[in-house]
Order: C-alpha cells, then sequence, then structure tokens
C-alpha cells in the first residue's frame, strides 16, 4: 500500500513539473526539468527494488503498443480528407453587406466598396433585408 501511495504521488509531482516546465522560465524551468526527469526513474528504482520489475516492463510495453496503435489510426490517406466540391451557378445579381466600422475600419482603410463595385456587386450599408426585397441573392453576411 505505501508503493501504490509513493507512485500515485510521483504522478502528481510529474503533472506538476510538467505543467511548471511549459509554463516558466528561468531556474524554476530548470528545476522542474529535473524534477520531470527524476521523478520516473525514482519510481522505477523503487519499483525494481520492490521485486516488482515485470510492472516496469509490462508499463513499458503498453506504452509502445499505445504508441503503435495511434500512429496506425492517425496514419490515413490524406486524400480523403479532402472537401467534396460542388459546382454552383453564379449569382445572378451579386450583393454585399459591409459594415465599415468592423474590422477596424477595413472597408474604408482598403476601399473594398469600390473593389466590389468595380467587379459588379452592389455594395450597401443598410440591411440585407431590403436587398433581398430588391430580388438579390444574399449569400453571406457577417453581423
Amino acid at each position: 500500500m505505501p508503493l501504490l501511495i509513493l507512485v500515485v504521488g510521483a504522478l502528481a509531482v510529474g503533472i506538476a513539473a510538467f505543467f511548471w516546465f511549459l509554463t516558466n522560465r528561468g531556474a524554476l524551468w530548470w528545476i522542474s526539468l529535473g524534477v520531470l526527469v527524476l521523478t520516473p526513474i525514482v519510481v522505477v528504482v523503487l519499483l525494481i527494488r520492490a521485486q516488482l520489475l515485470w510492472v516496469v516492463l509490462l508499463t513499458l510495453g503498453l506504452a509502445v503498443l499505445a504508441g503503435i496503435c495511434a500512429r496506425a489510426a492517425l496514419h490515413r490517406d490524406h486524400a480523403d480528407w479532402v472537401m467534396p466540391e460542388h459546382p454552383a451557378p453564379s449569382p445572378k445579381r451579386a450583393f454585399l453587406v459591409m459594415n465599415p466600422r468592423s474590422g477596424g475600419g477595413k472597408v474604408v482603410k482598403f476601399d473594398l466598396k469600390k473593389q466590389a463595385e468595380a467587379l459588379g456587386a452592389e455594395v450597401d450599408h443598410r440591411l440585407a433585408a431590403e436587398a433581398q426585397g430588391h430580388g438579390a441573392e444574399l449569400r453571406q453576411a457577417a453581423l
């Protein structure tokens, strides 16, 4: 029973040391790195001294098996990950809703209204419902 408490305590110390290792710099980073490296070594030595070498070997074997399974599960053909595309008809009457105050004023800064109008789109700062009332197709709006 005391060995179980020691192993669980070492696990907690290891997790805390890993957190400190990721979040700190300087001397505390080096101390947490040392604790992080030494904690599993001490646990393995104590388990071997308690004649529980089989537990250490079984744990290492299961860790290797878990790594192999993870690699096999994540090693797929990336061609399956491609988003399917479907042809869509061009809009009959393009309409853009732009908020000149959102995005840090990018509509005004990059003169997006003039660029969209040059491409043939109708640009309005009013409500999208009014545009739909005129027969425009609303494709996308960010409010």
